[in-house]
């Protein structure tokens, strides 16, 4: 009694501002969107449309298809790969540098390239498992455990049952943020009613 409060340990301060703290993110946002949804709390945040297709799922995957909404440019290029007539003059190997990335990688391998690892060229009927291996490379393997873990804490923050596999990736996003479209603000104005002395006006 009368003493001084007792001040915070130094080693509990450190704890809440550790570096670690940044590598589990994914799962702490995972358990957030999770618990929001459990709870019927709406989230003002904008997940990209594919992460509710990977909580859908319950798996990390993308396609071709995928990346026209997000690299627009790349499909394109990788699209075209489709139609080329000789696949040898375009010296493709499966050896590629990815978008903002500073390493080279290996997509037989699905990790980066090795320094003893040799080139091997695509061959003329390997255009579709190029295409298809290029695509999930440049959207989820650089940050497919951060996915994982993300997906994997939201949906046990969950507690999905039977009827989440009715759900599709939009219905999902509106489980979880609500509907974008307000409607018109003329049909809101209508439906108001105004209290202490207030108008519309």
């Amino acid at each position: 009694k009368g003493g001084k409060p007792e001040e915070p340990q130094a080693g509990s301060v450190l704890e809440l501002h550790s570096a670690e703290w940044v590598d589990h993110l994914p799962e702490i946002v995972g358990t957030l969107v999770g618990m929001a949804a459990f709870n019927g709390i709406y989230l003002d945040l904008r997940l990209h449309p594919l992460i509710y297709r990977f909580l859908v799922m319950r798996s990390v995957s993308a396609s071709a298809d995928d990346l026209r909404a997000i690299q627009p440019t790349l499909h394109r290029s990788l699209s075209s790969l489709r139609g080329a007539c000789d696949v040898g003059t375009l010296a493709l190997t499966w050896t590629v540098r990815l978008p903002g990335a500073d390493f080279d990688f290996d997509l037989t391998r699905g990790s980066p390239r090795s320094p003893e690892d040799e080139d091997r060229p695509v061959e003329a009927g390997e255009v579709e498992q190029f295409v298809a291996a290029y695509a999930e490379a440049a959207l989820v393997t650089a940050v497919r455990p951060q996915l994982e873990a993300f997906v994997r804490h939201a949906l046990a923050s969950m507690a999905v049952g039977k009827a989440f596999d009715l759900l599709s990736a939009h219905d999902l996003e509106l489980l979880l943020c609500g509907s974008p479209d307000l409607g018109k603000f003329e049909e809101l104005q209508r439906s108001c009613k105004y209290t202490n002395g207030f108008t519309a006006e």
